[in-house]
């Protein structure tokens, strides 16, 4: 789930060279990201999956990104970093607080 989130799938033709590009271009529309640039009604995508030679080929293939697997992590990282640099420094201005107020 985070690799779709991230980026793309790996161009179907990289995994199976078989497949011709009007029916890798009928997936990888299928599986944008942006529900806009998707098939809006099953039928559209069942005439192109029937009639694959009328599909146009936009090279959408070439544009996939890669899957960043460590912008998710960073984001993890950056919420535990805070969640335990929070507790840590109200504690340490408690202490310094209390500590000083001892003092005088």
């Amino acid at each position: 789930m985070n690799a779709r989130l991230t980026g793309d799938p790996v161009a179907p033709r990289r995994i199976n060279p078989e497949i011709t590009p009007q029916v890798e271009e009928i997936i990888l529309e299928a599986m944008d990201r942006d529900p806009t640039k998707r098939y809006q009604m099953a039928l559209a995508m069942k005439h192109d999956l029937d009639h694959p030679d009328e599909v146009q080929v936009t090279g959408r293939a070439e544009r996939l990104k890669a899957v960043e697997p460590w912008r998710g992590s960073f984001r993890r990282m950056r919420l535990v970093i805070f969640a335990v640099l929070i507790p840590v420094l109200a504690f340490a201005i408690w202490f310094l607080a209390t500590h000083l107020q001892w003092k005088k």
